[in-house]
């Protein structure tokens, strides 16, 4: 009886002293760009067990999960058995366009990715979109669908003969690019 309470006391304190080890202290985001760290962590947070590193670094290896719509992939890891890292990958702007002072880049779907009063050079400004709103992380209403498959290839195209045009314009259902 003895050696049955001894045994059952120490298991109790082991898994005891693992789960206070493993209680989440901080989550350390890398490779964001334009997302923010904080939206990742709180999407990391909406599941009330990933309060325990070991719970959460088995959900995102084995377990089901649902990314949102700007990230392509996640990897999570521990740095430390209470601090959970965490690695995005997210997806590619590919251009941008001007609606009502605002800067709206968007992917190669058309999702909007990123929006705000700064130029960002190293993208394509499409100009003759017509397109009326645009909202963070949804996609673009525009007339024809195939234009975001013609930036993608347009702008691959421009890269590798290393062309630099003043303008990209779709105009009359094609890519127009002025130099």
């Amino acid at each position: 009886l003895y050696a049955v309470t001894v045994l059952l006391l120490t298991i109790i304190n082991i898994t005891l002293a693992a789960l206070l080890v493993t209680q989440v202290q901080g989550i350390e985001v890398k490779g964001t760009k334009y997302s923010q760290k904080s939206d990742i962590v709180a999407w990391i947070e909406e599941d009330t067990l990933t309060n325990n590193s070991l719970y959460t670094l088995w959900k995102f290896k084995f377990g089901h999960y649902t990314l949102p719509v700007y990230l392509e992939d996640v990897d999570v890891s521990l740095a430390a058995p209470w601090k959970v890292k965490v690695k995005v990958q997210e997806k590619s702007l590919i251009g941008g366009i001007l609606l009502d002072d605002n800067y709206v880049y968007f992917d190669a779907e058309g999702l909007v990715l990123k929006a705000g009063s700064e130029y960002d050079e190293k993208l394509p400004l499409i100009e003759g979109l017509t397109v009326k709103e645009a909202q963070l992380f949804e996609y673009l209403d525009v007339e024809n669908q195939k234009v975001f498959s013609y930036i993608v290839k347009v702008t691959e195209e421009i890269g590798e003969a290393n062309l630099s045009p003043d303008r990209l314009v779709w105009e009359d259902d094609s890519m127009n690019l002025y130099f």
